[in-house]
C-alpha cells in the first residue's frame, strides 16, 4: 500500500479519536489533556504480518457495543499507560462512543475487550477505511495485562478482518 494511503488511513483514525474530545460540547480538562497524552504516544502505522500471535483458549471475546463494556474498555487501555497519566487516559478512552458519533460512510470502527473469568485483561481497536477505492484496516492500540493476552488480542481482532483487506498496525 502506497504511504499516502498509510498517511490518509491513519489521519482518519486519529480524527476518530480526536473528535470525541475535541467535537464535545463541554470536554473536561482531563479528557483533553488524556487526548494529548494519547496523540503524543501514537505512531505512524506500519504494514505488518501476524506470524508470531496466537490465540489464548480461555479468553473470551466482546464487541464494545454497550456503556459498560465501553468502561472496561477504557479501564484496559489505561492500563498501558504510567500511574501519573493514568485519571487523564481513563477520562479520555471514557469518552469513546461507538453510539453517540455519526461514521462516515468510508471508515468502520470496532472496539474489542477480552476476559479472562469476567475480568478484563486486553483490548484493542479495528478501524477500516476506504483508500483508493480499497478497504484497508488497521489493528490498534492493543494492549493486555500479558504479552500472551497482548498477542491473543491481536490474533482475534486479526481473524474479523476481510481477506482481501491490508493489516497495518501501530508499533508496540
Amino acid at each position: 500500500m502506497a504511504n499516502t494511503s498509510i498517511d490518509s488511513h491513519f489521519n482518519k483514525k486519529q480524527a476518530w479519536m480526536a473528535s470525541h474530545v475535541k467535537d464535545a460540547e463541554y470536554p473536561t480538562q482531563e479528557s483533553l489533556l488524556g487526548y494529548q497524552q494519547y496523540a503524543d504516544k501514537e505512531t505512524t502505522p506500519v504494514p505488518t504480518g501476524i506470524s508470531n500471535k496466537t490465540l489464548t483458549n480461555n479468553l473470551s471475546f466482546h464487541l464494545v457495543d454497550c456503556h459498560p463494556l465501553m468502561v472496561r474498555y477504557a479501564v484496559t487501555q489505561s492500563q498501558s499507560y504510567s500511574e501519573e497519566n493514568r485519571p487523564n487516559i481513563l477520562e479520555f478512552f471514557a469518552q469513546l462512543s461507538q453510539s453517540d458519533k455519526t461514521q462516515a460512510d468510508d471508515i468502520e470502527i470496532t472496539l474489542y475487550i477480552a476476559t479472562e473469568d469476567g475480568k478484563p485483561v486486553a483490548s484493542g481497536m479495528l478501524f477500516c477505511s476506504i483508500e483508493s477505492n480499497e478497504w484497508h484496516c488497521g489493528i490498534y492500540d492493543v494492549t493486555g495485562a500479558s504479552t500472551d493476552y497482548t498477542d491473543s488480542m491481536f490474533a482475534h481482532i486479526y481473524q474479523q478482518i476481510r481477506a482481501d483487506s491490508i493489516i497495518l498496525t501501530s508499533q508496540q
